[in-house]
């Protein structure tokens, strides 16, 4: 294990965003101290002069060390902790570098794949927004591009595995999980991916998964936030 350092890092995130639950769950399941800073994007405020100063970006989740490093986007996040705190090394190896290379390939793999079956749930419960006007984007067409993404994540990533890279968990498993489990939003039918389910159901085993998750789950029951 690494133990560059066990100084808490403050974790700007809004729970409603995946990318974010994510890193906070990297944090919580591995013991790393952390400061949870709420910035909700449905108000902009990331947009506020105070965040774009530690994200120019203007996106969630971002980090922030008590030496002014400031770091964006999910995956480096969760890389710069697996590197800096006392991480188990399931979750991104530093002595094996194959290994560490599988994940991030799915890694890499998941921006303009499983990232995008969120638009699906948008295309099915806005079709009328401008976002999915302009878009051009089609409850029909999204569909069939989370049958592509899941059915390659259930034959070419998992296979026979516990979890994406491996039969432990890692870094890959939350970035998809916390993607994944949002089409329980629209009652996605995961009946034609038995492996890919039972996967998923192991992602949540954890009670610390749950309650990162808690925020979503409260959503699926009743009904996604206004866009």
């Amino acid at each position: 294990m690494n133990t560059t350092s066990q100084k808490p890092v403050k974790l700007y995130i809004d729970y409603i965003s995946q990318p974010a639950r994510a890193v906070l769950a990297l944090c919580k399941l591995n013991n790393i101290p952390h400061q949870v800073v709420e910035i909700r994007v449905f108000r902009n405020q990331q947009k506020t002069a105070s965040f774009t100063a530690i994200n120019p970006l203007q996106k969630i989740p971002a980090l922030e060390e008590e030496d002014g490093f400031t770091l964006s986007e999910s995956h480096a996040i969760m890389r710069y902790l697996c590197n800096s705190r006392n991480v188990a090394p399931n979750w991104y190896p530093q002595n094996d570098v194959k290994q560490r290379a599988k994940i991030d390939v799915y890694l890499d793999w998941h921006h303009q794949n499983t990232r995008r079956c969120t638009m699906f749930i948008v295309a099915t419960k806005f079709p009328e927004s401008p976002y999915v006007q302009e878009q051009n984007l089609t409850p029909e067409g999204e569909k069939k591009f989370v049958n592509q993404t899941l059915k390659k994540i259930e034959e070419i990533f998992l296979q026979d595995k516990k979890f994406l890279c491996g039969d432990e968990m890692s870094i890959a498993d939350l970035a998809a999980c916390s993607e994944i489990i949002q089409l329980h939003m629209i009652k996605f039918d995961f009946s034609p991916y038995p492996r890919l389910t039972k996967w998923l159901e192991r992602c949540f085993e954890s009670q610390i998964m749950k309650d990162v998750h808690q925020f979503l789950f409260s959503i699926i029951s009743k009904q996604i936030p206004k866009l």
